[in-house]
């Protein structure tokens, strides 16, 4: 599932080159996506479909239409079929090339396990981490997430946390 930091990621960079994506069959058919590359996998019957799109030299892709506005579209679906994306461009001020991927950018906690400890707090450790990022993905599917802050528990792959609170009403069968 990705994180919320994704979307941000893209509309951030200033200047697109290249934006590619690559989505699954949802469910049944592909009556649950709406866009036009999904309703052209359907008419192909096809399971998945794939596009890329590089910008003409110098200039940038669309934000607000075409395939970045797919993307964004795919990505804020409650339950997304994407199975990759990537987009390629330059934030403002930049003179490098930065990459967005759902590779980077996947919803994802970290547990943090005491070696030391026995097996038992180790595992409570694991659920408590497992609770958090259902709870977490629970909220994006029902439309209730927050906005995104800085010091946000999804973060990107590349910045992993740490959990600081197991909780007393974190375990099992409570």
């Amino acid at each position: 599932m990705p994180a919320l930091s994704l979307e941000r990621e893209i509309l951030d960079l200033s200047r697109i080159k290249e934006a590619s994506i690559v989505v699954n069959r949802p469910n049944v058919d592909w009556n649950d996506a709406s866009d036009v590359l999904s309703e052209l996998a359907g008419d192909s019957k096809g399971k998945d479909a794939a596009v890329v799109i590089h910008a003409p030299r110098g200039e940038s892709l669309s934000k607000e239409e075409g395939i970045i506005s797919v993307i964004i579209g795919n990505i804020r679906r409650r339950l997304p079929n994407v199975r990759d994306m990537r987009v390629v461009g330059r934030r403002e001020g930049e003179t490098t090339d930065h990459t967005v991927s759902l590779q980077r950018h996947q919803l994802r906690v970290k547990a943090q396990v005491d070696d030391g400890a026995p097996a038992e707090e180790q595992d409570e450790s694991v659920w408590v981490a497992v609770r958090r990022l259902a709870a977490e993905a629970r909220l994006i599917v029902r439309g209730e997430a927050p906005a995104p802050e800085p010091d946000i528990s999804l973060l990107p792959v590349s910045e992993p946390r740490t959990l600081q609170d197991a909780g007393d009403n974190d375990s099992p069968g409570s």
